[in-house]
């Protein structure tokens, strides 16, 4: 003890692997402490001139030994193997650690059960064995003991079977039978409640005995593969190790299973194996329950099956870039370790998580620069602290959506499953990720549907008070598409916060730290654009705001969870864009795109109005509400007008800037930024947008214009001072050099609207067009050389 950040090493004698065919090596472990540092074990064949990494573990592995399992195939054939385990110790007293029990092995088979078996003096046999699938008529004695094994049943724990046995007594004789089937599967009979006395029967050649039963299995029967014995002796009852009687004894297979899967594979530590010991392929094991009978590493490896049956002392880790993606249920009597980027997925509702294990989850947090930065963070099992995320975080703090307020918490505060909580650094933290390990004691993962009160407020969904903090429940991502079609009590958009702003001047977060996703648009990055973006499919972990449309429950459940951890979209049918606002601190992205089964109104599952206009924002405007994304109905050809709208608590020179484009906007369409303060007409597609502008919420200055049509001002206008302004549907023609002699009207498509001349050249021409209807119009001004010059107006 207070050995700190110290490295000891412990070297292992020399092994000969040259006629050793599938080489592995297990050892138990106990890594117990907030402060655990790391085990590294390695491997030299050179005498210890050079060493190679097997494994380490790092970090708090639980108040528990575990086997830890490697597989040395590699080293078939090496003559001279020793291997090392490395120790480093934390940055506190809680970091000893342990190793016991180092076993190096080549792969067999496990041992048989004990002999038994009658003799072949008399006709005394077993007749017929019935239970469940197993429907065997032997037909009377050849042998004194019959190996059957290769006849199994597959049975669920709690349910309850029939079991019959038929005896031939050999005349006028009373014969006994015994039943033994191996529970716990530890390679014998002996254990409580493996035991069945099935009665006797007399004076039959084949006939029940007197106690046909139903066999309960057990609520605790080890999953997998097991033997069941029969015996028939004369007069008295046998035991089950006992040979040489007048009497007969059959073996045959039980296959216990979780309630839903019919069929299992085996992990043996090299490879998966069936109920006959065939090898399987991954590609086998979609509709088997997985039992690991040695510790199993996925390595790589992604796995569907039905379930997943953890053995004590043995462990499944999930590494970072895979999963394993069950239908059914978890049986965890040892442990299941999820590293950051791991998934576990159970896809049916009524799937369940039973076993004394243990489950352990871990998290990275996004980079925070500060103790006064925050994660929103939720719990993926069942009962934690938020201490647990961090232990002496600067502040926690839940949301109350019923009074849109936050709600101080501290480190003891237990995390309700599906709500979401903010979390500050440590104090005194100066930067970086933090590593979250998720584990309690008996505490396992969440599953199943979990529910969440959501809050609307005031008058109604429309206000903007009815947000609500929820969070991923799971050890999965969750398909948030999904999600918004469950619950149509919430709008189809989520809130990711980021934290990649940081703090403004005046010590507050900003809400360009948000990113946003909406159902049928996509979403809008944080911060310069750099950094996260939320997609479709909402982290482990993840606690994210959503606006609420009805008071009632938010309900998260297994059929939304997913194994994506990317959201890749179809650009070529998006027709969309992202438009950008900066200045020289700030950033914020608005995304606005025309979508089929969109309309020009609010849609639930298109649009998504701004959380928060913080320091910088850049919105559209539906009826009056300012949206960060709005989704509009289908582009057909027709010229649209956005309204634009925008906050900056910064005056000075900011600007407007096309961040990217998709679909048919990308090349077939103009888009031009209009400012109704100038009367300037941009072409966003050219270059950004610069403007003065004073601090403040500005909602009627700008325009998007969308347009097939080209609106480039001629080169005259900027030569001769020529610009034209509007006001309520008056337009008005300047020339500072007084040369204007006559102005033409025309729609885009070139239909002849209206004509104004004067007498003599004039410095301007004011134009009544309160009758034209709203469109994109052409204005022709000729001069008194003779020339034209082509402006472009916004009825």
């Amino acid at each position: 003890s207070n050995c700190f950040n110290k490295t000891a090493s412990i070297l292992t004698p020399h092994f000969d692997f040259t006629n050793v065919t599938n080489p592995y090596m297990t050892f138990f472990t106990h890594m117990y402490g907030t402060d655990m540092g790391s085990l590294e074990v390695l491997y030299s064949i050179d005498n210890g001139n050079n060493w190679s990494s097997i494994g380490t573990i790092s970090g708090d592995q639980g108040n528990a030994w575990f086997k830890v399992y490697a597989n040395l195939g590699s080293l078939s054939g090496e003559n001279n193997v020793q291997f090392k385990f490395t120790g480093v110790t934390g940055n506190g007293s809680r970091s000893d650690m342990a190793i016991d029990n180092f076993v190096i092995k080549d792969y067999t088979p496990p041992a048989d059960y004990c002999t038994s078996n009658g003799n072949m003096d008399y006709d005394t046999a077993i007749t017929q064995v019935h239970f469940n699938q197993i429907n065997n008529n032997s037909g009377g004695k050849t042998n004194p003991y019959e190996d059957y094994t290769n006849i199994s049943t597959v049975v669920q724990r709690s349910q309850n079977y029939n079991l019959s046995i038929y005896l031939d007594t050999d005349g006028n004789y009373t014969v006994h039978s015994k039943v033994w089937i191996d529970w716990n599967q530890d390679g014998d009979f002996d254990d409580a409640n493996e035991e069945y006395d099935m009665g006797e029967a007399t004076n039959v050649s084949d006939d029940v005995t007197s106690n046909p039963q139903s066999i309960q299995i057990p609520v605790d029967a080890k999953i997998g593969k097991t033997r069941m014995r029969v015996s028939a002796k004369y007069n008295v009852d046998a035991t089950a190790c006992e040979t040489g009687y007048d009497g007969e004894v059959e073996d045959y297979s039980v296959i216990v299973s979780s309630p839903n899967c019919s069929d299992l594979a085996y992990w043996n530590g090299v490879k998966w194996r069936d109920n006959d010991n065939n090898v399987l392929q991954i590609a086998d094991l979609s509709d088997k329950l997985l039992v690991a009978k040695e510790v199993l590493v996925t390595n790589g490896q992604s796995l569907n099956a039905c379930g997943l049956s953890v053995d004590a002392s043995n462990a499944v880790t999930i590494n970072t870039g895979d999963y394993i993606n069950l239908t059914f249920d978890v049986i965890n009597d040892g442990k299941i370790d999820i590293e950051d980027g791991g998934i576990l997925v159970q896809s049916d509702n009524a799937a369940t998580i039973e076993g004394t294990g243990v489950y352990k989850l871990i998290r990275y947090s996004q980079n925070m620069s500060n103790q006064y930065d925050y994660v929103y963070w939720s719990s993926p099992i069942t009962s934690f602290t938020l201490g647990g995320i961090v232990s002496d975080a600067w502040r926690y703090y839940s949301f109350d959506g019923a009074t849109q307020s936050w709600t101080s918490e501290n480190a003891a505060t237990t995390m309700a499953p599906g709500k979401g909580y903010a979390v500050s650094a440590p104090n005194s933290f100066t930067g970086g990720s933090l590593s979250v390990d998720f584990m309690a004691a008996n505490q396992a993962f969440n599953t199943g549907n979990i529910n969440v009160s959501v809050f609307i407020n005031g008058t109604g969904a429309q206000d903007d008070d009815d947000w609500n903090l929820v969070g991923n429940p799971y050890p999965s991502p969750i398909d948030f598409n999904t999600l918004a079609t469950d619950n149509a009590n919430i709008q189809g958009a989520y809130y990711m916060w980021t934290d990649c702003a940081g703090l403004n001047g005046n010590g507050q977060h900003q809400s360009i730290g948000y990113t946003t996703y909406s159902v049928g648009s996509g979403s809008t990055a944080a911060c310069n654009g750099s950094g996260l973006s939320a997609t479709r499919y909402v982290p482990v972990a993840e606690g994210f705001y959503v606006e609420a449309n009805a008071s009632g429950n938010l309900t998260f459940s297994n059929s939304q969870r997913v194994t994506n951890q990317t959201d890749f979209v179809n650009r070529s049918n998006r027709d969309r864009l992202w438009l950008n606002i900066t200045n020289n601190n700030d950033f914020h992205q608005a995304l606005i795109g025309f979508f089929n089964d969109a309309t020009d109104q609010k849609d639930r599952l298109f649009d998504a109005r701004i959380i928060d206009e913080g320091n910088l924002s850049v919105f559209s405007i539906i009826n009056g509400e300012k949206y960060v994304i709005q989704g509009l109905s289908p582009w057909n050809d027709s010229d649209r007008i956005v309204p634009i709208g925008f906050t900056t608590q910064l005056a000075g020179t900011h600007q407007i800037a096309i961040d990217r484009t998709e679909g048919i906007l990308q090349n077939d369409v103009n888009i031009y930024l209009r400012d109704l303060n100038t009367n300037t007409l941009h072409d966003l597609k050219a270059n950004p947008y610069q403007f003065q502008t004073i601090a403040g919420n500005i909602n009627s200055r700008f325009e998007l214009v969308f347009t097939r049509s080209p609106l480039q001002v001629d080169a005259l206008a900027s030569l001769h001072s020529i610009n034209l302004m509007s006001n309520d549907g008056t337009f008005i023609v300047n020339d500072k050099e007084k040369e204007i002699i006559a102005v033409d009207i025309y729609t885009l498509d070139g239909k002849h609207l209206l004509n104004y001349n004067s007498n003599k050249p004039v410095d301007r021409m004011v134009m009544n067009l309160q009758s034209v209807p709203r469109q994109i119009l052409l204005f022709k001004v000729k001069l008194k050389d003779s020339k034209e010059v082509v402006l472009k107006g916004i009825r």
